[in-house]
């Protein structure tokens, strides 16, 4: 009896789409290096019918990155996903695959070839991430973000379904298990971080920028602790992104940690 009989129907659908995609990312020619870094490569590659998508190959230097902070690289994978999906800001369409050699692993990412900031996204799609981040320092599953994952960079707007949605296009799968020491620095940290990003970053319009800090710090007011005596820097930070919502740049006052 040959090896295909033996197998089970669905294990031989899941090897022959590996070998599949195996072999359109072999023909696949790249056309762009977005970053280089040694350890890690962003190329935006193109197929032979002009269909382009983003590689990201990770060598080992970047796998113990992502690695150094407890998770897997595939549990860190599965959590990100997991995360974002769960505040609306879907993982851009993606697949992970391991391999031997000099990039253990490699992401396929869908390429946007529209981009647009959240910037330009619509009032209600950018209170809508403004909320979820703030819902999201409850930790997902025990997990979040990593603060080097954190950046202005992160997100693009596309459109579902005939909806604008704000999707995680910096599939670099920086994750963590939210602490239980230490937590209240860690929490001060991404309150002042994603507060400042929202105030500059993902809002331009001043009335913009008023409505979300808003919808941020309502979010995240659910979550700050009440004692302010064993918490006494998450409630700093959450006094100050208060006061942003209000129009008052708590950093111009030399409040926010550098």
């Amino acid at each position: 009896m040959s090896d295909f009989e033996t197998t089970p129907l669905n294990q031989v659908v899941a090897d022959n789409m590996q070998a599949l995609v195996h072999c359109r990312l072999a023909q696949a020619k790249p056309v762009e290096i977005l970053s280089d870094r040694g350890d890690k490569l962003l190329q935006v590659m193109e197929e032979a019918n002009g269909q382009r998508f983003v590689k990201r190959s990770f060598g080992n230097g970047a796998v113990y990155y992502i690695e150094r902070h407890g998770l897997s690289f595939n549990e860190s994978w599965d959590a990100m996903h997991t995360v974002f999906s769960s505040i609306g800001a879907p993982v851009v369409k993606s697949v992970l695959f391991k391999k031997e050699g000099e990039y253990p692993y490699v992401a396929i990412s869908k390429y946007l070839a529209e981009k647009v900031p959240v910037s330009s996204a619509p009032l209600k799609v950018k209170k809508k991430l403004a909320h979820g981040l703030g819902q999201m320092l409850k930790g997902v599953r025990g997990y979040m973000p990593a603060p080097e994952m954190v950046n202005g960079e992160m997100f693009q707007v596309t459109e579902q379904d005939g909806n604008p949605t704000v999707v995680l296009i910096d599939v670099d799968p920086y994750m963590v298990k939210k602490p239980r020491y230490g937590a209240d620095t860690f929490n001060a940290h991404y309150i002042e971080r994603i507060g400042g990003l929202l105030y500059d970053e993902w809002c331009t319009d001043n009335d913009d920028r008023g409505e979300v800090m808003r919808a941020f710090v309502r979010s995240v007011g659910d979550i700050v602790p009440d004692d302010i005596d064993r918490n006494p820097e998450t409630f700093t930070a959450f006094s100050n992104v208060h006061l942003m919502s209000q129009g008052v740049d708590a950093r111009q006052l030399g409040m926010f940690r550098q």
